[in-house]
């Protein structure tokens, strides 16, 4: 009745959660990144400022599961005033009040739920792939063990994704700053200027990551005095850790390569990198446990492995579109060139018989 209860309060928050994220993307496009960063944190401060003070009122001994679920609607509700204010104030005189109604540039909900798929279809698998790498990775040990090991990665995934989570936000980077872009400005942005943006940022998320779990006695500290861990339950999330410290290279690559099929409206071919992800995940959790990786060592190399097969699957992708395009730009420009070819003949055969008419 409880869990019941739960989904029915939270109901209304992919309403919420969703016109937000529209909004954000609309502010994201015309480059008021800072406006989206602000309402983020406006979300997690809320959230936290609401649970505090809800702990300490009567809906704690009366309701306690309306504390957690008042805090995310607060939150979330005052993410949406941000973003939606940001809109109006900043984007919504910008909008062209006409919209061209041409083949080549008319917008359809059918060609919007194109380009949308692949990336939700993504998005899902992406939610999915861990209670499947939880519950692979606990299925062949003792329930003992098997709770240690959940217990290690319930902390181990926060953990590391706080180092390089932040990475999938390069996605929006090529869209925003190469659609449409005037060329003849003083600042122009080019696809190299990107490339230097999204390795800069890979690097310095791999090195804090190398400098929190790889220094000795670092990663240690944090998880007993931050995180106020067991010193046993600590040592056993070091190795997981460092196993995580080489996510930001496929994170960063996927987030690169994204970025351009979307700019291309080629999501299509986004698709099967989800099930690649998947498929990796599955059989690294199958292979592994027989050369002796288990435990919460065994999840976070199976989610790695699942990172970086779907980051090459990308990289397939994006090298078969972009050959594709330019054989697609040769044909046209060869039967351009044949055109020509051809008017110049018919032009040059007419002109020879004009001479000779006029000879005669």
């Amino acid at each position: 009745m409880t869990a019941r209860k739960c989904i029915f309060y939270m109901s209304v928050y992919p309403l919420i959660n969703g016109v937000a994220y529209l909004q954000s993307g609309v502010l994201l496009q015309h480059k008021h990144s800072t406006l989206v960063a602000a309402s983020c944190l406006v979300d997690v401060g809320l959230q936290i400022a609401s649970i505090v003070g809800l702990l300490n009122s009567e809906l704690v001994s009366r309701q306690p599961i309306l504390v957690p679920v008042i805090a995310m609607y607060v939150g979330s509700l005052a993410k949406l005033l941000v973003v939606l204010f940001g809109f109006f104030k900043f984007v919504f005189s910008k909008l062209p009040h006409t919209v061209s109604t041409t083949d080549t540039m008319k917008t359809t909900i059918p060609k919007i739920l194109w380009f949308w798929w692949p990336l939700a279809l993504v998005r899902m698998i992406q939610v999915v792939s861990r209670p499947i790498c939880n519950a692979l990775v606990a299925q062949n040990l003792s329930p003992e063990l098997a709770i240690q090991a959940i217990a290690v990665l319930t902390v181990v995934y926060p953990v590391g994704q706080v180092c390089y989570q932040w990475l999938n936000d390069l996605k929006p980077i090529v869209p925003t700053f190469l659609k449409g872009q005037n060329v003849q400005g003083r600042h122009r942005i080019t696809p190299r200027h990107i490339i230097i943006f999204n390795s800069v940022w890979a690097l310095g998320s791999f090195l804090f990551m190398l400098i929190m779990f790889w220094i000795p006695g670092i990663s240690i500290a944090f998880l007993t005095n931050v995180l106020k861990l067991n010193p046993e339950v600590a040592e056993m999330c070091v190795v997981p850790l460092r196993i995580f410290s080489f996510m930001p290279f496929p994170v960063a690559l996927r987030a690169y390569l994204t970025s351009w099929l979307m700019l291309w409206q080629q999501t299509q071919v986004i698709a099967p990198s989800a099930f690649v992800r998947l498929c990796v995940l599955i059989l690294t959790l199958v292979l592994l446990p027989r050369v002796g990786v288990n435990g919460a060592p065994l999840g976070i190399a199976a989610l790695l492995s699942g990172f970086a097969g779907e980051a090459l699957s990308l990289l397939a992708a994006t090298v078969w579109v972009r050959h594709r395009t330019k054989k697609k730009r040769r044909n046209s420009e060869s039967m351009n060139s044949n055109d020509l070819s051809n008017g110049d003949a018919i032009q040059h055969e007419g002109l020879l018989v004009e001479q000779r008419e006029t000879s005669l």
